[in-house]
């Protein structure tokens, strides 16, 4: 907001249905305002929009910046993109899930508790052609919404590019997906890439 050199220090912001002119706007017919604290004289001030502003006031046509007088003063609207927040790392243990080469999977889930943690077990295939087709994350320890899966695996010589979903469930019976994305490791010339990184829908 710039204010014009021949008016007083002293102004008010105002939002609502009523659109702002050359001449005297009269602050009552707006939906909300509140009056602006100038404390000295600047070429620009800085005034950070309330949450009321955006409920009553659909476009900047419908904001006034007021002198003392109720006379408009120019003014601008600058989008700030918000600071990224902060993330922390949970370590997360995981059990396998089996399935054997005919399509079934192995049943007999266990579950070992105590003070420190909960272990979740199914049950280990007696066939050496079995193989492991997904993995059970105990994530109740979880404090806030996560927002991305951090995969890590144990390093493997040969490259390998594959699809990872992820799903949550409160039951261990009915999941829903929360998150689909690629992880890699990959080797191009001397470069070595590795995404392990998969976004969540936090929902």
């Amino acid at each position: 907001m710039k204010p014009m050199r021949c008016h007083k220090l002293a102004a008010s912001l105002v939002a609502g249905f009523c659109f702002g002119s050359v001449h005297a706007v009269d602050p009552d017919e707006f939906a909300f305002g509140w009056p602006l604290e100038l404390s000295a004289e600047s070429d620009f001030y800085d005034v950070a929009l309330r949450a009321e502003v955006y409920r009553h006031g659909r476009s900047v046509e419908q904001m006034a910046v007021l002198d003392a007088n109720d006379e408009p003063m120019p003014f601008y609207r600058v989008v700030v993109e918000p600071e990224p927040a902060a993330e922390s790392l949970v370590t997360l243990d995981v059990s396998p899930v089996y399935q054997t080469q005919s399509g079934e999977l192995i049943d007999g889930l266990t579950v070992a508790a105590s003070e420190e943690r909960v272990n979740l077990t199914f049950g280990v295939p007696t066939e050496d052609r079995a193989q492991i087709v997904a993995f059970v994350a105990d994530a109740r320890e979880l404090q806030t919404t996560p927002v991305a899966a951090d995969l890590r695996w144990s390093a493997i010589d040969q490259p390998f590019l594959t699809t990872v979903t992820i799903s949550h469930s409160e039951d261990l019976a009915r999941w829903n997906v929360i998150g689909t994305g690629s992880i890699a490791s990959l080797a191009i010339d001397d470069t070595q890439v590795l995404h392990s990184r998969i976004p969540l829908d936090g929902r």
